[in-house]
């Protein structure tokens, strides 16, 4: 499977689900994660690409129902990778069909554009687990949570979303619909990778994420008490901090 290559013909996913209310793994929506650790002085011209070359070819996409969403993430702060792309799409096959049809489209209209971004990278999988809905524009920031949980299989994954779309789903409505965060949820990974469960807040700036996490921490504590243990309770995890890069909103015109 090629997934990427050292230059701009890259595939990208993250962070921009829609709703999954108590269904089986097989039957909710997928995202493709694509990792880069890149030369800082790479940067500045790699966002560039993406917003004047990747950015409009992945609109057409969209438009035409190859993928739902697509975007990138810039680090500002911890975290082991400095770049991340993402698509969602139906199922697995679609995501990879749909990278293919946007190198060719990439390649068509850039035959001789020098190469941008890097090689060093990983790709992963992930199943759409519960969430809030759909990130609205102006969410600038993106804090990402890397999971690393002893689960077996999709059933021990179904049960922990079952749970957190019971426990933590009505509490990040509720810093959403304060105006905290844009959006919030989670994903479960289905192949490669190596973490398992990844939790995600968009929120309009690192100010407002903020504020959003003390007001989420006040509304457990409340419904479940300071020493309750919540579903990924005996995971390790990382965290990271990320600008938002390009990326779409779903189809042109909505």
């Amino acid at each position: 499977m090629r997934m990427s290559v050292s230059c701009l013909l890259v595939a990208g996913i993250l962070f921009s689900a829609a709703p999954v209310q108590g269904q089986e793994a097989e039957s909710n929506p997928e995202m493709v994660v694509s990792y880069y650790r890149c030369p800082t002085s790479s940067l500045d011209d790699w966002q560039e690409a993406l917003e004047t070359r990747s950015l409009p070819i992945y609109q057409q996409l969209v438009d035409e129902g190859k993928i739902t969403n697509w975007g990138s993430l810039r680090h500002e702060w911890a975290g082991y990778e400095n770049m991340i792309l993402w698509s969602t799409g139906s199922d697995i096959g679609s995501l990879v069909d749909a990278n293919d049809e946007y190198r060719d489209r990439l390649q068509e209209a850039y035959p001789d554009a020098d190469p941008v971004g890097c090689g060093t990278h990983r790709d992963a999988f992930y199943w759409v687990g519960p969430n809030t809905g759909p990130t609205p524009p102006g969410s600038e920031t993106t804090v990402v949570s890397h999971f690393q949980c002893q689960i077996q299989g999709q059933n021990g994954m179904q049960a922990i979303a079952d749970q957190i779309e019971s426990e933590w789903l009505p509490v990040w409505n509720e810093v959403v619909g304060e105006g905290h965060w844009t959006s919030a949820g989670v994903l479960f990974h289905d192949w490669a990778g190596t973490e398992n469960v990844i939790v995600y807040r968009n929120a309009k700036d690192k100010t407002s994420f903020f504020a959003g996490t003390d007001r989420e921490d006040e509304l457990l504590e409340a419904r479940f008490g300071a020493d309750a243990e919540g579903p990924l309770a005996g995971c390790t995890h990382r965290d990271g901090i990320y600008t938002v890069g390009a990326r779409t909103f779903g189809p042109s015109g909505n």
